[in-house]
């Protein structure tokens, strides 16, 4: 209630509030009214594993956002609220337990679980306690994960970043009973991006391919995509529709494919 009184005070300021553990509904009431930034300490490769002894970080990092984040409608400001809630993950704690491979597929599941989440956070302090002894080849580490910290952040959330999510290859009727095979490329980036091509396919067979010029970069799924489409006749019966992307020059690609099973009447 303090923070709610201090948000109407000083507006001027910016509120962010950094959140251990999970959230409870009643705190995040009081957040979604009062916080700009609401960061969700996740922090994968120190704590969840030595003091919450979590073994699959991917589900912690579900459960920082579901059910309360989400279903309160906090990722972004919402209905009045100025509330942008950010992952945040530990860098530094101990940098030596941080494989640079594995650290970017943190970022790109966080970037495909919450493709709304516009942000990340990273958590730099804490380096040289947690029973880490320092050494040349730890300091050097540690100047590698940042760089990191830094460079993925500028591919998945600055440049243009193309993904087909989930659920995003389906059938669509056209005129005349036919039918196209239609593929959602989305931008989840901060600026537009180049020409992008997508191979399509019907039961592992090249049935075409698609291209756009650009897919615009915006705040929403109602501005940031294209529908790339190929008309296909198709048999009675099951059949599996696959949409991939095989070029997109200058962007990041997310997830390059998808596939969708359908049955034709």
């Amino acid at each position: 209630k303090s923070l709610i009184r201090a948000q109407q005070q000083i507006p001027e300021r910016v509120f962010a509030v950094w959140h251990g553990g999970g959230l409870s509904p009643e705190l995040a009431k009081y957040y979604r009214q009062a916080a700009d930034l609401l960061l969700l300490e996740t922090y994968v490769f120190r704590a969840v594993p030595t003091d919450l002894r979590g073994e699959d970080i991917y589900q912690t990092i579900q459960d920082r956002l579901d059910p309360v984040v989400r279903g309160m409608d906090m990722i972004v400001p919402a209905y009045g609220s100025p509330c942008h809630t950010l992952i945040a993950l530990d860098v530094a704690e101990r940098p030596d337990w941080i494989d640079l491979g594995e650290f970017e597929q943190v970022v790109r599941f966080v970037r495909r679980i919450c493709p709304e989440m516009r942000g990340i956070a990273f958590y730099n302090s804490g380096y040289g306690g947690y029973g880490l002894k320092r050494t040349p080849a730890t300091d050097a580490h540690l100047a590698a994960v940042l760089a990191a910290a830094d460079r993925l952040f500028f591919e998945y959330y600055v440049k243009p970043c193309l993904s087909l999510q989930r659920e995003s290859v389906w059938l669509s009727p056209v005129a005349g009973g036919r039918r196209e095979l239609v593929a959602a490329v989305s931008n989840l980036g901060g600026v537009d991006s180049g020409p992008v091509a997508v191979e399509l396919r019907v039961d592992g067979r090249k049935v075409g391919e698609s291209r756009a010029p650009r897919v615009p970069a915006a705040a929403s799924r109602a501005g940031n995509r294209v529908l790339l489409r190929q008309p296909v006749t198709l048999t009675p019966g099951p059949h599996e529709l696959e949409a991939r992307i095989i070029a997109a020059p200058g962007s990041t690609v997310l997830d390059a494919v998808q596939r969708c099973d359908v049955f034709v009447e």
